[in-house]
């Protein structure tokens, strides 16, 4: 996906600027294949007790989320791209924020927001960090 679409700088974190209308069509086909992928494996893979083999695999999955969240017009999209999906999955989705300084795959890392939407913050539930 990334290397077929080199012309979106996928794998850069700021927005790519002064998208032509087909690329910004590709990015946003590229965000709607995402959330999807990433939903199933937060349904079929997260478990807040998992074993050691279990965590290994998710810490994967989620550090390839942490990777896309990270992106300024990933972030954006958000609020319309995790319409109708799963609301843990969703809460989850909006906490992955780094916080600098903090490695990958620590819950401590966790940067809860408020529902951009007007959805009840459910991240408490996830993180236990939401104050909203």
């Amino acid at each position: 996906m990334v290397l077929a679409n080199p012309d979106l700088k996928l794998r850069s974190q700021p927005a790519t600027p002064d998208l032509s209308d087909e690329q910004r069509e590709r990015m946003l086909l590229i965000f709607d294949m995402l959330i999807p992928l990433f939903e199933r494996a937060y349904l079929l893979v997260y478990d807040q007790r998992m074993d050691a083999k279990r965590r290994r695999r998710w810490h994967s999955w989620d550090d390839y989320m942490r990777e896309w969240s990270q992106r300024e017009d990933f972030r954006a999209r958000l609020p319309e791209l995790l319409r109708g999906e799963d609301p843990d999955f969703a809460a989850y989705l909006r906490c992955r924020r780094p916080t600098p300084g903090i490695s990958p795959g620590r819950t401590d890392d966790w940067q809860c927001e408020p529902s951009p939407i007007s959805m009840p913050c459910m991240t408490r539930q996830v993180c236990g960090r939401c104050a909203t």
